[in-house]
């Protein structure tokens, strides 16, 4: 199982204890929206915009490496416009225990 396999089932399930299980204490998520550091920065980004937006995401293609994967995504969410897909490229820097470190969000 990959990263952006477990960080998946975790956004669809708006399941944030597992969500945060997949993040190092003190990592970083960067996106268009900001940048937010540690696991209470991390859990407001995803409980107001991602979880509060429904979206369901799946990944399209992954890219594994030991320490980086990156992963390019679809998503909708029921509150858009019927059909309108976002999508992105994640790229997820691991630390030493598998945890991510870094997140990096890029989006269309």
């Amino acid at each position: 199982m990959s990263i952006a396999e477990d960080y998946v089932r975790a956004v669809n399930a708006a399941d944030e204890p597992a969500l945060l299980a997949l993040f190092a204490t003190g990592a970083e998520l960067r996106n268009p929206r900001g940048i937010f550091s540690g696991h209470d920065e991390i859990a407001g980004f995803y409980r107001n915009v991602v979880f509060a937006g429904r979206a369901q995401t799946r990944i399209t293609r992954v890219i594994p490496g030991p320490a980086v994967e990156v992963a390019q995504l679809e998503a909708t969410s029921p509150l858009g416009a019927p059909g309108n897909r976002t999508y992105a490229i994640d790229v997820f820097s691991l630390d030493p225990d598998g945890r991510i470190a870094t997140l990096e969000i890029y989006y269309r």
